[in-house]
């Protein structure tokens, strides 16, 4: 009777899933299901299913050059932050302890005509300029140059002369354009246009080619000294073969004009010009002690 209660017993256990000891051993048949794996944790971001969120990579801003300035450019910068703040450069001096040796502004000198005793020109000669179809002749390169030095009785050697200038020459219609632009620039005055206008006509009836007189000034680079040209023959020029030129300005007194002798193609001491192709070398009439160094005397007029 307890064997029947004991079958039953067992076969209820079976039925409700009981397994015996010995057939979890062997594993016959029974094969357990697998253990539910975890639920994947849920990350911000657009990516799902990792324990953990991947570093995110550094980002490196963009290295910049660095800038080299000029002395030009950093002047020019100080020049700007001084504008804005006119006691800039004092607390600035204040803080380094120094003071600056600022340079009076040099006036504009014009060429002593009255007072020259002595006149050198060397003339450059650059080449003929390229020729385009559609390049305007304002913007062609000027071919002839020239650098003048004048003493007066101060001075005794051309070398330390008390006046230097410079000089591009130019065709009377390349004149009239440029005096025009130089006016709008107020490089130079009206009064100075209308006598370059004069100057242009006589240039024309003389084949001659025109220079405006400029000299250096150590704040206002190099300016054009007030009504004071050069007159030049143009095939004389193109030759190297110059045998005369003209010096001339106007002021308040009127018009002067100083006749140059001819142009050497060597130094006084007989050797090349290097890079000048022409050198007139003059002196005032009546002066002594430089005959052998001069290529002939000049005469001040005035009309």
């Amino acid at each position: 009777m307890n064997d029947v209660k004991n079958a039953r017993a067992t076969l209820d256990r079976l039925r409700a899933g009981w397994v015996p000891r010995a057939m979890k051993q062997e594993n016959d048949f029974i094969d357990p299901e697998p253990e539910p794996e975890p639920a994947p944790k849920i990350l911000s971001g657009r990516r799902f299913g990792f324990d953990a969120a991947p570093e995110p990579k550094p980002v490196y801003d963009k290295i910049e050059q660095p800038v080299y300035r000029s002395s030009e450019q950093i002047y020019r910068e100080f020049v700007e932050m001084a504008k804005s703040d006119p006691i800039y450069l004092e607390r600035l001096a204040h803080a380094f302890d120094y003071q600056a040796p600022f340079r009076k502004a040099e006036p504009l000198r014009p060429m002593p005509f009255a007072t020259a005793t002595t006149i050198e020109i060397a003339i450059a000669d650059r080449g003929p300029p390229k020729k385009t179809k559609r390049e305007r002749i304002e913007r062609q390169s000027l071919r002839f140059s020239a650098t003048i030095q004048v003493c007066t009785s101060a001075q005794t050697q051309i070398s330390k002369a008390g006046w230097s200038g410079l000089v591009d020459f130019r065709s009377p219609k390349r004149a009239r354009l440029d005096a025009d632009r130089f006016l709008r620039q107020k490089s130079i005055t009206q009064a100075y246009r209308d006598f370059i206008e004069e100057a242009c006509i006589a240039a024309q009836n003389n084949d001659y080619m025109i220079g405006f007189l400029k000299s250096k000034t150590n704040d206002s680079g190099t300016p054009f000294t007030d009504r004071q040209i050069i007159f030049a023959d143009r095939s004389g020029l193109e030759n190297h073969k110059l045998d005369q030129a003209i010096l001339m300005m106007q002021d308040q007194k009127g018009t002067a004009v100083i006749l140059l002798p001819r142009f050497d193609e060597k130094t006084s001491t007989g050797k090349p010009l290097n890079k000048f192709v022409l050198q007139c070398r003059a002196i005032r009439q009546n002066l002594d002690g430089k005959q052998d160094w001069a290529t002939g005397e000049f005469e001040l007029k005035r009309g």
